[in-house]
């Protein structure tokens, strides 16, 4: 808890998001285009939208990057963007258990070349 604001880091399994007023999604992934990051902010009540814009937003990361690097860049950049928010409940969704764990153990070890 910090202030006034609860942030959740959630793995996207069976989850209740009915105590949320922000919830922010984030992805990481890979293809022949290339690396990215993706990130999606949803407020459940429309009273919020003052707060922060709804918005959707993909990241082009360097094509060295790992998708472990792209999920942390989504997760970042949603904790980033939701800085200024105050007296809310905000979940942050990430489907990367890797990116969960390095977090939970306070561990971030990029992949070495």
């Amino acid at each position: 808890m910090c202030g006034d604001i609860v942030v959740s880091l959630l793995f996207c399994d069976n989850i209740d998001l009915s105590t949320y007023d922000i919830v922010a999604y984030t992805d990481g992934s890979s293809n022949e285009l290339g690396v990215g990051a993706r990130l999606f902010v949803d407020h459940k009540t429309k009273d919020h939208s003052s707060v922060v814009d709804d918005h959707n937003q993909l990241i082009s990361l360097s094509s060295m990057s790992t998708i472990f690097q792209a999920e942390m860049f989504a997760i970042s950049t949603a904790s980033l963007s939701l800085l200024s928010v105050r007296n809310r409940n905000i979940a942050i969704i990430t489907d990367s258990l890797s990116a969960m764990q390095s977090l939970q153990n306070h561990v971030i070890l990029p992949k070495a070349y």
